[in-house]
């Protein structure tokens, strides 16, 4: 099993784990693995499509090149959710954006604003439905990369993500 899978399984486990009465650490890292879930598999793809496989190091570097807030910036300009893009990635970005692609996009962003409350706003309480909403998002969106993964427009994606990573970009 991959680290994304075994992330949705523990996830998973952490929702029903205390059935009766859930705790809020176990909920709040539900949401919390659904999210690593989404955001490991991208940065591997990432990695895997940019660098060779040997050495592994050069594919660890590049994983660790980026970043959540960069990733979130790719994914809100290819969900279409803001306007014009940053100019170093213009000519990444398809006129058509296929919809399953968008869908990983849009789905990166809430799980990403997930895990940011579940992780940072204790005050307000994570629901059981909170959690299994996160792994469903991230359950979707690992299924629509599987559809898009191929194409031209995904490796413009995966680009997209670590050129908004840089710290000028």
């Amino acid at each position: 099993m991959s680290l994304p899978d075994d992330l949705l399984r523990q996830a998973a486990h952490l929702v029903v784990f205390d059935i009766d009465n859930p705790t809020q650490a176990n909920l709040r890292r539900a949401v919390s693995a659904a999210y690593y879930a989404l955001f490991h598999l991208l940065t591997a793809v990432c990695a895997a499509q940019a660098a060779p496989a040997e050495p592994q190091s050069l594919r660890s570097v590049l994983r660790r090149a980026l970043t959540h807030d960069g990733m979130r910036r790719a994914c809100q300009v290819f969900a279409r959710a803001v306007g014009k893009p940053p100019d170093a990635v213009t000519p990444l970005i398809p006129a058509t954006v296929p919809p399953a692609l968008a869908v990983v996009a849009q789905r990166f962003c809430l799980l990403q604003a997930a895990r940011h409350a579940a992780d940072y706003d204790t005050d307000l309480p994570v629901t059981r439905a909170d959690a299994e909403d996160a792994i469903a998002w991230a359950q979707e969106a690992i299924t629509s990369w599987q559809t898009v993964e191929a194409m031209p427009e995904a490796r413009a994606f995966l680009l997209a993500m670590l050129v908004m990573g840089r710290r000028n970009g």
